[in-house]
């Protein structure tokens, strides 16, 4: 049986401690080597989360601005639409006084024919006894004051459907307006919210 000298058995002693030694540093490094990797994997999976969520995100801003754009355009056709009723209610206003006009000058004309004439019928039936010709006379002054009762009646009808229209033109114009606001409204409110 061999005997190892003191110098043999502390170096094979030192061989050992440093073989356990050495095992122990792989195991701990192994052990680091995995937890770097679960860190990475994870670090991985957060990105490709991220990664995900960035699309979905410029997907939604995509969509937005489609979105947007859409509305513009109809609030752009609104407003245009909207220009253009109020260019016909002034049309339509300055046609109704126009005929507002037209009506108080024929008004004051048949006051004044009025006038006229019922002198002249007065005068008429002065002489109605006297003078066949005054009867003929009396006859045609109340046919014109029929006529110019018919005329004015004409014209205070085209003045009542001017005014028809008017009234129409303004609920049309607040209903058009009504219905800007309800569609714009939705699309600011996610606006700010966003």
């Amino acid at each position: 049986m061999w005997v190892l000298d003191p110098v043999a058995n502390e170096a094979i002693r030192k061989r050992d401690d440093l073989l356990r030694k050495s095992e122990a540093d792989f195991l701990q490094a192994r052990e680091g080597i995995k937890a770097k990797v679960a860190e990475v994997e994870h670090l991985d999976s957060v990105v490709k989360k991220l990664k995900n969520s960035i699309q979905d995100t410029q997907k939604e801003k995509n969509q937005t601005e489609t979105e947007t754009t859409i509305l513009r355009t109809e609030i752009q056709q609104l407003n245009q639409e909207l220009q253009g009723v109020h260019k016909q209610c002034r049309k339509t206003a300055q046609e109704l006084a126009s005929q507002d006009e037209k009506l108080l000058l024929m008004e004051s004309s048949l006051k004044a024919t009025q006038e006229q004439l019922s002198e002249q019928i007065a005068e008429t039936v002065r002489q109605e006894q006297n003078s066949r010709k005054s009867q003929t006379e009396l006859k045609t002054l109340r046919e014109r004051i029929i006529a110019s009762e018919e005329e004015i009646s004409d014209y205070k009808k085209i003045v009542e459907n001017f005014k028809v229209r008017i009234t129409a033109s303004k609920k049309e114009e607040e209903q058009q307006l009504l219905k800007a606001s309800v569609s714009t409204r939705p699309a600011i409110t996610w606006n700010e919210q966003k």
